[in-house]
């Protein structure tokens, strides 16, 4: 079969195969569209973020060869470190929004056939009790898209050209090809037929990747880097109805041909919706805004906890090192005075022992003076008998 889908969206000559025709082809294209801006604008993103950093390093070297004084160098990295934590919170923003975008995606690629094709037709579909909606595509790609701006309407990353980067990626999807073998054969088709007949949940990731390769690549060929053009029409610029719920209302008319849709129970439902929405974005603000501030307080008092930690750790450390040197002293002098008094003592030993055999020696001789003198004695006794 051989369909020709020619729209504001992207110039599809034709596609050919047997796949679903009308909103649910632009829907998938612009899914992965989109996806793949969100990769290539991340990409540079993280270069920026690097080259700032290794800027920081540079400060370092020029300090060292007097390139730039002392205060030059600690006026460059004060401006240079608000610099870079700018980009980072840019950055997170955008990485929440983009990761958000990726799994409503996903999600809306692992749709059966039936449900995408109502998803892509009248902008909402349901399964169970999980309702997806077209307008949660728009809600990601819209706070992805603020997240690259400042509160001056200026670019936060001066490498993102995000222009460029559209026309890139319609140019890519409309004109390139991919060449890809198969079980059965090899296959080359345009990547916007690749993506409409074989992108699921599954490699939807992949396809992503290999589609921002090769846009990134044919972007940093181009000799004045990312060109801006103004007459270069925004691809998706006519998509917002693709990105608002497309519904098929039980419209009413007046003389003056206005709409009235103030009894569609579709339209109710989803400004019900968005009202709902709305309430609990504000409140998970509010909520994050104050857990940031309490963040903040806390990371100040840890790191008042940490100086005054390492303060009387050093103390007493001190205070350790001081007592240890005076037990040491104390005994030393103790050991040094038990050593003389042993020395004494045994001298003392040596002066009793010489005491006591002499003393033995002594009573030795008594002793044998009483022998000789009983033997007199008891002698003398016997012959006066």
């Amino acid at each position: 079969m051989s369909e020709k889908l020619d729209n504001d969206v992207f110039r599809i000559k034709r596609i050919d195969g047997k796949i679903v025709a009308g909103d649910a082809n632009k829907l998938k294209l612009l899914i992965t569209s989109y996806a793949v801006i969100m990769e290539v604008q991340s990409r540079y993103m993280e270069e920026e973020i690097a080259s700032k950093e290794e800027e920081m390093t540079d400060l370092k070297a020029q300090k060292k060869d007097g390139s730039l004084n002392r205060q030059e160098v600690k006026d460059a990295k004060k401006q240079l470190s608000s610099e870079i934590a700018d980009l980072y919170d840019s950055y997170a923003s955008f990485f929440s929004s983009r990761k958000r975008f990726m799994d409503i995606s996903k999600k809306a690629l692992s749709l059966p056939s039936e449900n995408f094709r109502q998803l892509a037709e009248q902008g909402w579909t349901k399964i169970g009790a999980q309702r997806l909606n077209i307008s949660d595509f728009d809600y990601s790609i819209s706070e992805a898209r603020d997240s690259l701006v400042s509160d001056e309407g200026e670019n936060v990353f001066s490498m993102v050209d995000s222009d460029a980067i559209k026309q890139e990626v319609e140019r890519t999807m409309n004109e390139e090809r991919i060449s890809e073998s198969t079980a059965s054969k090899p296959i080359e088709e345009t990547v916007k037929d690749y993506v409409v007949k074989r992108v699921d949940n599954k490699n939807f990731g992949d396809v992503v990747n290999d589609i921002a390769d090769f846009s990134k690549e044919n972007l940093d060929k181009e000799d004045d880097s990312l060109i801006t053009s103004d007459d270069v029409s925004d691809i998706f610029a006519k998509a917002e109805e693709l990105t608002r719920p497309q519904v098929m209302p039980s419209v009413s008319f007046d003389n003056d041909n206005s709409f009235d849709f103030s009894n569609d129970p579709e339209m109710l439902e989803l400004e019900k919706q968005l009202k709902e929405t709305k309430g609990l974005y504000e409140s998970s603000k509010n909520e994050l805004s104050a857990k940031e501030e309490k963040t903040k307080k806390l990371q100040s008092e840890k790191e008042g906890k940490k100086k005054e930690a390492q303060e009387k750790r050093v103390l007493a450390d001190e205070i350790i090192s001081k007592a240890r040197e005076e037990a040491i002293t104390r005994m030393k002098g103790e050991l040094q005075s038990l050593k003389q008094q042993l020395l004494a003592t045994n001298e003392q030993i040596k002066v009793q022992d010489d005491t006591i055999a002499g003393i033995n020696s002594e009573i030795a001789g008594y002793q044998a003076s009483i022998d000789k003198s009983e033997g007199i004695i008891n002698g003398n006794t016997r012959r006066t008998k």
